[in-house]
């Protein structure tokens, strides 16, 4: 996924509040631009999870458009890569659309992860993002979204449905490697539209699944 951009403001914080504040206080003073809303921009990391409300028993996550802590107010904007890595015991993750970017390998290994929304502030789904995501049976790609990196959802084996907008230009190599129970495929838009979308090698589940057009 080719989204970086050195500009994007966002604070990794880890667990010592002593470090979150004094981390926060020093990029404020650095800054040049004020964020809207007096927000610091947070990535939920590996190492920092458990400040919006995940701890290694959660199976059931909502993940805030913010939080407070120490008198600092921030705004969660990005899911940094392997942030919930191997989490297996997650079932259901609702993500918000304060949120506008996901990182490679985010959810990679969930297999327990059943239900998740994500938000319609997103615009590419990076590599290996939901791989091995092996309970997910049915994924809603929001109309925000314009590119499914490879391997995003490679090894779901019980992915059995998905939607797809007419917004996506691409789907890279392997996106939908190895979902074998692929089987329905629901496009927004028409059969010349999807004739048009970028689809890279090693996605024969997407290939062959019956597709249903214009479907709203």
């Amino acid at each position: 996924c080719k989204t970086h951009n050195a500009a994007l403001l966002y604070l990794a914080l880890y667990s010592d509040s002593k470090y979150v504040k004094c981390k926060a206080q020093s990029m404020c003073k650095s800054m040049t631009e004020v964020l809207a809303n007096d927000y610091v921009n947070f990535a939920i990391t590996a190492a920092n999870r458990h400040m919006i409300g995940y701890t290694e028993n959660t199976t059931v996550l909502v993940i805030p458009r913010t939080f407070e802590c120490e008198g600092v107010l921030y705004k969660v904007t990005r899911i940094d890569n392997s942030a919930f890595f191997n989490c297996d015991k997650l079932i259901s993750v609702t993500i918000p659309d304060s949120v506008t970017f996901i990182d490679y390998n985010a959810f990679t290994g969930c297999k327990r992860l059943s239900e998740i929304s994500i938000p319609n502030s997103i615009r590419d789904i990076c590599s290996a993002t939901f791989k091995n995501c092996t309970s997910l049976s049915e994924i809603t790609i929001p109309e925000s979204v314009v590119n499914i990196w490879s391997g995003a959802f490679s090894g779901c084996s019980n992915l059995r449905k998905i939607n797809i907008p007419s917004t996506i230009l691409k789907i890279d190599n392997g996106a939908f490697q190895d979902c074998i129970k692929l089987k329905t495929l629901y496009y927004k838009g028409s059969m010349d539209q999807w004739k048009n979308i970028d689809i890279g090698p090693h996605n024969l589940s997407l290939k062959n699944a019956v597709k249903i057009f214009n479907k709203t």
